[in-house]
């Protein structure tokens, strides 16, 4: 900065720069200009959020597994696109269960998910994924389902029916 200034009083007063020194200067009464211009500010259109989230939302294809134990702690990887590995950020949520487990950053199109035990027992889901530890959640989750492995299921009917 002292540099910079030094050249404007140089240039303005006739100085050469192989002939002047900061001391020839200031002996010549030369002071800083006290009306500056003004700084022009080169976008006129500033954004309007001056801290954008630098990752872009989460965009999950698919999960595997599909299905994992109701009463049971398992993983689960989502796949897609415009996962960051975000160390703590990088969070999971079940649909039906406001906990958020912290995901495990694979590559840009994968992500591994921690199930957490429910008590809500066999049921259709969704996982979804946040970049930004939870202020924007991929929309919509990909389909996940929990399962009792302790009950068996129940068959309600069968296609094509079988033959007698």
């Amino acid at each position: 900065m002292h540099e910079a200034i030094y050249c404007m009083l140089m240039m303005k007063n006739g100085f050469l720069a192989e002939s002047a020194n900061i001391n020839d200067l200031v002996r010549s009464g030369v002071n800083p200009d006290p009306n500056p211009s003004p700084v022009i500010n080169p976008n006129p259109n500033p954004d309007p959020n001056p801290n954008p989230n630098p990752h872009p939302n989460p965009n999950p294809k698919g999960a595997s597994p599909r299905y994992a134990a109701a009463h049971a702690s398992s993983e689960v990887v989502v796949v897609g696109g415009n996962l960051a590995p975000t160390d703590g950020s990088l969070l999971c949520r079940f649909d039906g269960d406001a906990r958020t487990t912290v995901g495990r950053f694979l590559n840009g199109s994968a992500v591994a998910c921690p199930t957490l035990p429910t008590e809500q027992g066999a049921r259709d889901s969704s996982v979804s994924v946040s970049n930004d530890a939870g202020l924007r959640w991929s929309a919509p989750g990909v389909p996940f389902t929990y399962y009792e492995p302790e009950r068996p299921p129940l068959l309600r009917s069968v296609s094509p029916q079988p033959f007698p």
